[in-house]
């Protein structure tokens, strides 16, 4: 009867074998741990997980929410606070953003800061890069004082768009020569050449028509023609 350990018969142990199973079985216990870490790990994750998704319904309730008011202040009842993109509009609709841009530069700019002819040259009409900053000047306001705006939006009106327009406007006279009675270093006509508050009498209008005359007709007359 052979002994459970295999007595004198059993086999030693070559030279390390006794070491490889020492290694296998640490390879062993930490393969356990291993699993166990990924486990918790795993598990932490899906809480992560479950947290983000919280947080990220919570975020698009915020942005719901800050649309619906962005609609509330901007809507087709409120004041148009949309910036004009003049080189897509076409004749008619330049006329009616000609005609509101003059109108609220005669009715409420004008009355309030009274630039003077340097500051806005009489040609202005002439020159896009004018136009375009008292368009979006115009627009900006509007957009400061449209119902919902914050008082931030109109305290940075006054403190930094409208002498970012004007200081654009002077520059832009400033490299064409632009001034009082002045177009790009041409005398336009009889007006006076003091730097006096500007005022409508002395614009030159005949540009606007000039800049109409450019445009294409609206669609639906084209198809009509």
């Amino acid at each position: 009867m052979t002994a459970p350990d295999g007595g004198p018969d059993r086999r030693r142990p070559r030279d390390g074998e006794l070491e490889l199973a020492e290694q296998l079985a640490e390879l062993s216990d930490k393969h356990s741990q291993l699993a166990t870490d990924v486990s918790q790990l795993g598990a932490h994750l899906q809480g992560e997980q479950q947290q983000l998704r919280t947080q990220v319904a919570a975020l698009a309730g915020s942005v719901t929410g800050l649309t619906k008011k962005i609609d509330d202040a901007f809507g087709e009842d409120a004041a148009d606070p949309t910036n004009i993109d003049w080189y897509t509009l076409d004749r008619t609709e330049a006329e009616e953003a000609w005609a509101g841009l003059w109108r609220w530069l005669v009715e409420f700019y004008l009355p309030r800061y009274a630039p003077t002819r340097e500051e806005l040259p009489d040609c202005w009409p002439r020159h896009p890069g004018m136009r375009d900053e008292l368009s979006w000047l115009w627009c900006a306001q509007r957009a400061a004082y449209a119902p919902g705006a914050a008082v931030g939006t109109a305290a940075q009106w006054h403190t930094l768009w409208r002498a970012g327009a004007f200081a654009q406007i002077q520059e832009l006279a400033r490299r064409l020569n632009c001034g009082p009675a002045k177009c790009q270093g041409h005398r336009l006509g009889d007006l006076p050449g003091d730097n006096e508050p500007t005022r409508e009498e002395v614009w030159r209008s005949e540009w606007i028509q000039t800049d109409l005359e450019a445009r294409p007709l609206p669609a639906t007359e084209q198809q009509a023609g």
